[in-house]
């Protein structure tokens, strides 16, 4: 006789739970999931295409229908309940119940409306995801650089909010956790008086390039030159860390006058 085994269950205080949600009202205690506004249309549209691919196959495969004249009993397939059943095969031809007459119809399925109820659905699904349709669907049909471009900047800054959101959230309490918990076990050979000094760390969420990267960094270019950006902030933006990209240049002209080479120039007019 098998013996039971009952899982136990430990209570976990709320203070030592981490529970990330973005906040849409006063005093909100619970999150909603992101996809509670797209799941309907979600469940809308995988029932429309169901629906379609039946239809679809209904009218590609039914020819027609046979109607007896005798009193002969129906010998084709049914239910439990009675009701005729009838296998839809391409070039099937049906007979029908004595008494019961056919009226035909022509379905055209997919009807001519199918894409634009498609792309109406996954429209809405974007826009409760908050990301683009274009992305979302791989549909760049009508669409022009200028276009996209703009589409992509709302949803990239969107993007980066999200990802500010979860480290400020998850990503820094968790380091923070797991940072004081090894320094004061001796796991990592560090002095705890100066935890608040190692508790720095810089994140690097993912950045994006652009298909046009020239354009870009002239632009970076003159931001730095003009003050309004730093170059820091400019490498931040391209998914790398400035500390790291001048160790890398350090070493480069190390290496080359090592072997003899010339130092590369510090710019490169593009203009020419």
């Amino acid at each position: 006789m098998p013996i039971l085994q009952y899982a136990e269950r430990e209570r976990i205080p709320t203070s030592e739970i981490i529970h990330p949600f973005i906040t849409d009202r006063i005093a909100q205690t619970r999150g909603t999931p992101w996809m509670v506004s797209a799941m309907t249309r979600l469940q809308m549209l995988g029932a429309y295409e169901e629906a379609e691919l039946t239809a679809a196959r209904v009218a590609a495969s039914k020819m027609g229908f046979l109607v007896k004249e005798r009193s002969e009993g129906y010998i084709g397939d049914t239910d439990e309940a009675g009701n005729p059943l009838m296998e839809v095969e391409p070039g099937a031809i049906e007979e029908l119940p004595m008494g019961t007459t056919f009226q035909s119809w022509n379905p055209d399925h997919p009807v001519g409306n199918y894409a634009g109820f498609v792309k109406s659905c996954l429209r809405g699904i974007a826009a409760g995801l908050g990301v683009s349709y274009n992305m979302l669907a791989n549909d760049l049909e009508g669409v022009n650089y200028s276009s996209i471009r703009a589409g992509l900047l709302d949803e990239r800054e969107y993007y980066k909010a999200v990802q500010r959101w979860f480290i400020d959230t998850v990503i820094t309490p968790v380091f923070e956790g797991w940072l004081e918990t090894n320094i004061l076990n001796g796991t990592i050979n560090l002095p705890a008086a100066k935890l608040e000094k190692f508790n720095a760390p810089d994140w690097k969420p993912r950045r994006w390039a652009w298909v046009d990267p020239l354009k870009d960094q002239q632009a970076s270019i003159l931001a730095v030159e003009n003050q309004l950006k730093s170059k820091r902030q400019v490498v931040s933006e391209m998914d790398s860390d400035y500390e790291s990209v001048l160790r890398e240049i350090k070493q480069d002209e190390e290496l080359a006058a090592g072997m003899g080479l010339e130092k590369p120039s510090e710019s490169v007019d593009y203009s020419q």
